[in-house]
């Protein structure tokens, strides 16, 4: 090397200092030493160490980019490691695999359907069904209606004497029902409320109960008002009418003996037909009820395998 190369020779670009490799880091970094290449602008590693000149700019976006490397390394296992499982897309079967509505079941689905075209993602028609029932809950024509509901069966069966007046009135049976989801149980229990209105209020509309001393207290008046009042029943019924053809379409797919996905669709159409029947004079209400419907199933059952699964079952 000449007296004058050696003056402009700068060593941060000689290619010699500097890996074969596409990391982020070699367009700041080169080995000032050939002898010693164990240096890292950003460090992260166990053997490892970060360059004591390295600014906090350049530490950054080296540790940005390293992140990224290792979230696609990760995915790229992942995928590996489904091939060594087994995994040959010209010799699985299609199937189909079903879960909870949550975004990270859905992320992982999502990814597993990218890496193998033989298998379907479903989400759960359970929960959808109970997101549904949520939503409806809520409304502000329902909310108070189900609080109430609450209250009356609480106050009833805290107290033995009136439990036992009660099931004298609806011949032996309960005023409470549990569900198979969580706003199952809310809606059930209306339902039962509602099918045993009259027994309730000649039993609160009693003598006997008029002469109590549950009578005089504020949470016994709440109580008889509320069992009382046509409102509350008239609230009672569009509730029922509302939710009930939804939770008929839960018993069919909640089956475990049966495949039901070909069943969904249809029984869905056919609950939405039950509810128009029963709110079509309350339009402004079933306009609700439906915008919570549709919403609900394009955000989380929008899935081709259902259509298909529909077609391919047309006695559906």
């Amino acid at each position: 090397m000449t007296d004058s190369s050696a003056e402009n020779y700068d060593p941060s670009k000689d290619p010699a200092r500097k890996a074969k490799s596409s990391d982020l880091s070699w367009k700041y970094e080169f080995w000032p030493d050939l002898s010693i290449k164990d240096q890292h602008l950003a460090g992260g590693f166990a053997d490892i160490t970060m360059c004591s000149k390295t600014t906090p700019a350049i530490i950054k976006e080296m540790k940005n980019y390293m992140q990224k490397h290792t979230e696609k390394s990760a995915k790229k296992n992942y995928a590996l490691q489904l091939d060594d499982e087994g995994y040959d897309d010209e010799l699985q079967p299609t199937e189909n695999q079903s879960t909870d509505n949550g975004a990270n079941f859905k992320a992982a689905g999502g990814l597993l359907c990218r890496q193998i075209p033989t298998l379907y993602w479903t989400p759960c028609a359970a929960h959808c069904i109970d997101l549904m029932m949520e939503d409806i809950c809520k409304l502000m024509e329902f909310d108070a209606t189900i609080t109430h509901g609450k209250s009356l069966t609480t106050f009833v069966y805290r107290h033995g004497r009136l439990l036992a007046a009660m099931r004298v009135k609806t011949q032996g049976r309960g005023i409470v029902r549990a569900g198979a989801i969580r706003f199952a149980t809310a809606v059930l229990t209306l339902q039962i409320l509602y099918k045993n209105q009259d027994a309730l209020r000649k039993l609160f509309g009693s003598t006997d109960w008029s002469n109590s001393k549950l009578a005089k207290t504020v949470a016994g008046k709440k109580v008889h008002f509320v069992v009382l009042s046509t409102k509350f029943r008239s609230s009672v019924e569009d509730c029922v009418l509302a939710s009930i053809p939804f939770l008929q379409v839960l018993r069919v797919v909640d089956e475990d003996e049966k495949p039901t996905m070909e069943e969904f669709c249809a029984a869905m159409d056919f609950a939405k037909d039950q509810m128009k029947i029963g709110l079509e004079n309350k339009k402004r209400l079933l306009n609700k009820v439906i915008g919570i419907i549709e919403r609900r199933l394009e955000s989380q059952m929008q899935v081709d395998l259902y259509g298909a699964a529909l077609f391919l079952n047309p006695g559906n």
